[in-house]
């Protein structure tokens, strides 16, 4: 029995430098000047850190340096030399100031500012007088938020990718409806949805991309993996091969198709909308900036994901439906559907002047798409026309419309004015001849707009003010001239004989001038939203080429 306890004894000896070798091992997550914890309770709240990053796979830091003065660099080089996770939360205080810096996708997404300055740091300071309280306050508060966020979300363990490969789409679920193209319509990598609202909005998408032959797609990520908002979201629609109608080139990549694609980075939240083939003159700039991204900002800011989507999802199907129209959602007052940007910016830079000079749009609308061009004008109007008084042209196959909508408008273009305006435009829209025929709308609507009604009464109170200044300090200026006698000629005021003119000749005591027209075109940036002023927007989609070779539009930013 002795022999088998000392057995054990020697066995325990040697197991000993090994068990501390594995503690020393462990990472510290507690850093605070010397004094204010003892040591076993250093080693209590370490371990508590530690558990937290075995069962959370995140890093949760602290540290208090009471002669730290400039806190934010110190936390970075801290991080920098401590922090050794993948996904980490640092808590950093100095005697005056506290600071939160959150490190990668999952810290970013599940531990934003607003919780950490709410939530976490309001369990902190709730505990008084107890420094080992305050902390694990800290931990088992972030501990829950971490729980509670992957337990809703869910995200990777440390020992797996964060970001999976963005152009294997196999672990999307099963219930997630597909384009016609057989692509899923929704890529939730970064868990922003349950699965009942995964699979209604993937089946509106598919719906909506079906309906207008354009596929319409939402994906949400972890992070960007180094790209750009812009080119990961060009590169997630090309190398999956979205795009209704597009055709694989000889590398197998699908590029140009009909689609837009709404694109959620969670790590710095940012946002790309990315539109390829027709959908890149169905989104304008005007229209994805002004219209479409009013629609769902501000759900997504608001963290409201789902109705985010929604929004998207709706206002695409409005956007689409009016590109089916003819005239897509735009800046633009001047639009032939047969006519190229470069044909339209000249022309649409003039009535853009005329509604900032006078207040009065002046809209020239044709396309082959417009059925009823009455019934048409209507809706354009009260959708898309901002100004209070604006006169329109609509022109289909079946016939136009013209219209003149507010008093200040209808005072301008009377009667009498719409006929000569009518005569000026109608003869050369009915026989084909559009390039005249909108040249000599804008001509003629820019001079009635330009004309201003003579006020009678004003005018008459100007005369007599005028003859009333006029008059009475020209009589009192008379009234001095006492010693003066009116003469009849100039002869009277001459001595006889002592002026003799000899020679004489005109001198022009100036010169010529010669004056020119400047025109200075001026822009103004950002845009207002639906029915809004242009802004420094002139019509149609700026594009770019993607890595594979593609060309995008679209807009990127924050939410």
């Amino acid at each position: 029995m002795k022999r088998v306890f000392s057995i054990l004894l020697v066995a325990l000896l040697l197991i000993l430098p090994v068990l501390s070798a594995q503690a020393d091992d462990r990472p510290t997550y507690v850093f605070v000047d010397d004094g204010l914890l003892t040591v076993d309770e250093l080693g209590d709240l370490n371990t508590r850190a530690f558990m937290i990053r075995l069962d959370r796979g995140v890093g949760v830091y602290y540290f208090y340096y009471s002669d730290v003065q400039d806190l934010p660099s110190y936390i970075e080089q801290f991080a920098a030399e401590h922090v050794a996770e993948e996904n980490a939360l640092v808590l950093g205080f100095n005697a005056d100031y506290y600071y939160f810096l959150q490190i990668g996708p999952v810290a970013k997404a599940a531990l934003p500012d607003s919780v950490c300055e709410g939530t976490i740091l309001e369990a902190y300071r709730a505990v008084k007088g107890d420094p080992k309280g305050k902390l694990l306050a800290y931990l088992n508060t972030t501990d829950e938020i971490l729980k509670e966020y992957r337990n809703t979300y869910g995200y990777a363990s440390e020992t797996q990718s964060v970001s999976s490969d963005p152009y294997d789409l196999s672990d999307v679920p099963e219930g997630i409806a597909r384009t016609d193209g057989g692509k899923p319509t929704l890529v939730d990598r970064a868990h922003l949805l349950t699965d009942s609202e995964a699979a209604s909005l993937s089946k509106l998408l598919k719906e909506i991309g079906s309906e207008y032959r354009c596929d319409v797609i939402v994906a949400t990520v972890p992070g960007l993996g180094g790209k750009t908002a812009e080119a990961y979201a060009d590169d997630f629609f090309d190398y999956n091969g979205y795009g209704y109608g597009a055709v694989p080139d000889a590398n197998g990549t699908t590029i140009n198709g009909d689609g837009i694609l709404l694109l959620l980075s969670m790590e710095a939240r940012d946002f790309a909308i990315s539109t390829s083939g027709s959908a890149i003159k169905a989104f304008t700039d005007y229209g994805i900036q002004c219209c479409l991204e009013p629609a769902f900002l501000p759900y997504l800011r608001n963290n409201a994901y789902g109705e985010g989507f929604n929004a998207f999802a709706y206002e695409c199907e409005n956007m689409l439906q009016a590109a089916r129209d003819g005239i897509p959602y735009d800046s633009r007052h001047i639009y032939v559907d047969t006519w190229t940007d470069a044909q339209l910016l000249e022309y649409n830079d003039r009535a853009a002047a005329v509604a900032r000079e006078h207040n009065i749009g002046i809209y020239f609308l044709k396309s082959d798409a417009i059925d009823n061009a009455e019934t048409y004008l209507e809706s354009f109007r009260y959708d898309r026309v901002s100004e209070p008084g604006s006169i329109l042209l609509v022109s289909g196959p079946n016939g136009y419309s013209l219209r003149v909508f507010g008093n200040s408008a209808k005072t301008k273009f009377s009667e009498k004015k719409l006929a000569e305006l009518q005569n000026a435009v109608i003869p050369y829209l009915e026989s084909g001849d559009i390039d005249t025929a909108v040249r000599n709308y804008l001509s003629v609507g820019e001079k009635i707009a330009s004309w201003r009604p003579v006020n009678w009464f004003t005018f008459f109170i100007a005369i007599v003010a005028g003859l009333l200044f006029g008059f009475i300090p020209v009589s009192g200026m008379k009234r001095q001239l006492i010693s003066v006698n009116k003469k009849t000629s100039a002869e009277t005021y001459m001595e006889p004989s002592s002026f003799t003119v000899t020679q004489n000749s005109d001198v022009l005591l100036g010169k010529n001038i010669s004056r020119s027209v400047h025109v200075v075109r001026t822009e103004s940036s950002g845009g207002g939203g639906r029915g809004g002023s242009s802004g420094g927007f002139h019509g149609g989609s700026s594009t770019h080429s993607s890595s594979s070779g593609g060309t995008h539009g679209g807009h990127s930013g924050k939410f």
